[in-house]
């Protein structure tokens, strides 16, 4: 059975942010805010943030034990393109992820003009947080990738906040940074381990490369000629975040190619699965309206499946597939 590698087990993260956590004050600390271009070539730009440790580690050790809370709740399984569920931790080894490179190059722990966080800068076009906890006699680090909470829907209104410095109420005009102690994924020993899925995707700009999948074989789809307007059907999962990854994991798991080659069972499986998708008489699959979708994913995915202990005939959500034997 061959499996992927899965970094540190739950014990020895638990360990690795215990240690973090008991040995704070002998941490280095570096909090820097991360601003995406608008470009095509994807680039990020970094802010450091200037205050001191002791400031921030009240939102630090809740952090941890945030992370901490999480992987004593839930199971550890490899990153997966399809599925996104709320009780795993999913991890996903450093050089497998998109724009990783180009995130942690951006990062740096030295002050200047050009890279302080200051009154210049706009705080709303910010778009996440990391954190950067070293330890420099054990040579240990820990990076926490942390969503930026802007400004909520009270501060955007014509609303008046006020601060109270003990003697009276004053308007409340400073531009404000707020950092919450949720994580959205941790790096550590050269693996990323995922609390929010969905986040994290943003922050790494996963779409870009589902894009450019299946922008790279939209060409051989269309020409496979196995699915009637195939270009309305890829169309969609461009659009569609729900679709997007499921095609992108069709692609790349060679779901059209077994399309294929096992093009003549479809009708069987439409038979005994009770699908709603049509065939034509030369058994090619036939989109017509965007339901149709889920069916013809699960299709490309072959997830309908036959369970081995009851025979039952089932959908199956998501597959890990091993080579046994």
């Amino acid at each position: 059975m061959k499996q992927q590698s899965t970094g540190l087990s739950k014990e020895e993260l638990k360990n690795r942010i215990e240690v973090f956590a008991d040995k704070y004050d002998k941490t280095q600390v570096d909090i820097m805010f991360v601003r995406k271009t608008s470009s095509k070539q994807r680039t990020y730009k970094t802010y450091m943030m200037e205050c001191s440790k002791q400031s921030v580690k009240e939102m630090i050790i809740g952090s941890l034990e945030n992370i901490s809370r999480v992987l004593d709740t839930y199971a550890m399984e490899p990153y997966d393109l399809e599925m996104s569920r709320d009780d795993t931790v999913q991890y996903v080894q450093k050089e497998s992820v998109i724009h990783s490179d180009a995130i942690l190059g951006s990062l740096t722990e030295q002050l200047d003009d050009q890279n302080t966080l200051n009154q210049d800068v706009d705080f709303d076009k910010l778009n996440f947080v990391v954190i950067q906890l070293y330890i420099p006699q054990e040579d240990k680090r820990l990076l926490l990738f942390k969503n930026h909470v802007r400004k909520t829907a009270a501060m955007k209104t014509k609303s008046v906040m006020f601060s109270f410095n003990g003697k009276e109420f004053k308007p409340l005009t400073d531009k404000i940074l707020t950092i919450g102690s949720n994580v959205e994924a941790f790096l550590t020993d050269d693996y990323y381990y995922i609390l929010n899925r969905n986040k994290f995707n943003s922050m790494f700009d996963y779409k870009d490369a589902f894009l450019k999948v299946i922008e790279d074989n939209q060409s051989a789809i269309v020409n496979m000629d196995m699915i009637t307007s195939a270009q309305d059907f890829i169309d969609l999962c461009k659009r569609d975040g729900r679709y997007m990854p499921r095609l992108t994991k069709a692609i790349l798991g060679k779901g059209f190619g077994n399309l294929a080659t096992h093009k003549a069972k479809l009708g069987k499986i439409k038979a005994d699965y009770g699908l709603q998708v049509e065939l034509t008489g030369d058994g090619k699959i036939v989109y017509n309206k965007p339901e149709d979708a889920a069916e013809i994913l699960n299709l490309l995915l072959d997830h309908y499946v036959i369970s081995a202990l009851t025979e039952n005939k089932m959908l199956a959500k998501a597959i890990e597939k091993y080579e046994i034997g």
